[in-house]
């Protein structure tokens, strides 16, 4: 899950998955999906392997009030990376039990 300002961009532009290092591997292709507010680009990899990277706004991590939507994928399993304004942190922190 990407919290971006602008979600669109990254659709409209796909300059961005020629930025990544792939580790030996290359885009195969790609196809997106919609879920809402948020939408989703899956990325398939050669030799093998699937990556889904999800943009929306960072209004899609408010917890106040929580959106049911978004405490079931929280709930579910979310591991975070990087989240320099702690929006991830303290989501999780409100979504559990």
């Amino acid at each position: 899950m990407l919290l971006v300002s602008e979600p669109q961009k990254f659709r409209s532009d796909d300059h961005w998955l020629t930025e990544i290092d792939w580790a030996g591997g290359r885009v195969a292709g790609w196809h997106d999906a919609e879920y809402g507010s948020a939408w989703s680009r899956h990325v398939a990899l050669e030799p093998h392997g699937e990556i889904e990277f999800t943009f929306c706004t960072p209004s899609w991590a408010a917890t106040d009030p929580i959106d049911t939507g978004t405490a079931n994928v929280v709930s579910g399993g979310c591991r975070i990376l990087v989240d320099k304004t702690k929006l991830f942190d303290n989501l999780l922190t409100a979504a559990s039990p």
